[in-house]
């Protein structure tokens, strides 16, 4: 797990003091607006999805080690992947 940390780490972190700074400047000349999706910077874009990339690493690791551990059998793992696949419409993995 400690890999996963270090290249998140080496890409830069995340972008959320990012947004927050650009909003403060935004405020301060009068042109503050709430963003949406489609009008965030690729760069943004690209720092967020390494970002839900990270997270989605570190989840994979810690049901991983829930397994492993015996806390969680392969039949719960696979009810909380159904479940993610459902919400977000992508294929299930096998646990």
């Amino acid at each position: 797990m400690s890999n996963i940390i270090e290249r998140y780490r080496a890409g830069g972190g995340h972008s959320r003091s990012r947004l927050q700074q650009r909003a403060r400047w935004d405020a301060e000349i009068g042109h503050f607006r709430v963003r949406d999706s489609m009008d965030i910077d690729s760069e943004d874009q690209v720092s967020e999805r390494a970002e839900l990339h990270f997270l989605a690493a570190l989840v994979d690791e810690l049901m991983k080690a829930l397994l492993e551990a015996q806390v969680m059998n392969r039949a719960q793992l696979q009810e909380i992947e159904n479940a993610v696949s459902a919400r977000t419409g992508a294929a299930p993995r096998a646990w």
